[in-house]
């Protein structure tokens, strides 16, 4: 089997981390869950490590020839790849342009960082400190 059927065979999502800034680079790493093995066990598919990019710049731009490259590896896929990013803008609408008919997912840990960030530096107006706190519990909002 080729690189790209294995590949073609593999990806159902793949998740974007955020951009890890490392001095003047920035490393985003992409997973996805392995469907052609199964964990001993569980008999779920281990999720592993795809593609880095190593950029000097998030931007749309940036991310899009990230995107575009991998559009043109999975073309012969027959159905668009679930993917999940951190919200960052510039990725999530370069990874919509690149595949306009994909799922784009959030991850909820970032989506309570960032009601908790909102929180505390944009609602601070009439809004007391124990009244944020009471929407943000210590493991992120309340439900």
């Amino acid at each position: 089997m080729t690189d790209r059927m294995l590949l073609l065979h593999m990806l159902i999502m793949l998740k974007l981390l955020m951009s890890f800034n490392q001095t003047e680079l920035h490393v985003a790493v992409a997973v996805y869950k392995n469907l052609a093995v199964y964990r001993e066990g569980t008999q779920n598919h281990p999720v592993m490590m795809g593609p880095v990019f190593i950029h000097g710049t998030s931007d749309y731009e940036t991310y899009g020839v990230f995107f575009d490259y991998l559009k043109r590896k999975l073309s012969l896929c027959t159905s668009p790849p679930v993917m999940g990013s951190d919200d960052e803008k510039a990725m999530r609408k370069a990874m919509k342009d690149a595949f306009p008919d994909s799922c784009c997912l959030v991850c909820e840990r970032h989506l309570r960082q960032n009601a908790a960030n909102y929180l505390a530096d944009k609602v601070t107006v009439g809004v007391s400190s124990s009244c944020r706190q009471c929407v943000m519990r210590s493991t992120g909002m309340s439900y």
